[in-house]
């Protein structure tokens, strides 16, 4: 019997797509991160997130490669909120969102009611799933709001909707 078939002498060309379960992306996804030097927790927050944005369509794994890009340009620039009066800001630069997803669902249930706003967020739609979480937490709807769009997310969690296609191609 045959064990091994022989390769093809010609090179394979053209992209190699890999297809990996939810699971597998959201280690893989969690990995990336804490190899870009964020600490566990966070890493664990960003590959949740990941595959949270692949469970509904979006490529997860697309969003946290642009993040972890935008950042490795920033090394010494503190990317998480220092400002939460009413606009959330970086003290100096944008916002990273899996930093400020993190204090977003830490204070969800303290929010105020009139809302509040983030303020040049990196890589936007990787905010999403923070969002779901935060309008869980409430038990009240979550609207985002952007240049060019708008959307609800429910306490049921983040739906398949055109405008959330339209966050996730913002840049920032």
């Amino acid at each position: 019997r045959k064990l091994f078939s022989r390769l093809p002498d010609r090179p394979r060309t053209g992209p190699v797509t890999l297809r990996l379960s939810l699971g597998e992306l959201e280690a893989a996804a969690r990995k990336a991160t804490r190899g870009a030097g964020y600490p566990w927790g966070l890493a664990d927050e960003a590959g949740r997130a990941a595959r949270a944005l692949a469970g509904i369509g979006l490529d997860g794994a697309e969003l946290l490669a642009r993040l972890l890009a935008e950042v490795a340009q920033r090394p010494h620039q503190p990317l998480a909120p220092a400002h939460l009066d009413g606009i959330w800001t970086a003290a100096t630069g944008p916002l990273c969102p899996i930093r400020t997803g993190a204090v977003l669902c830490d204070l969800a249930r303290a929010l105020p009611e009139g809302g509040m706003a983030l303020s040049r967020v990196l890589v936007p739609g990787m905010v999403l799933p923070f969002a779901a979480d935060a309008a869980r937490l409430r038990d009240a709807p979550v609207t985002l709001s952007w240049r060019g769009g708008i959307v609800g997310i429910g306490p049921e969690g983040l739906p398949r909707a055109s405008g959330i296609l339209k966050l996730a191609e913002v840049a920032e």
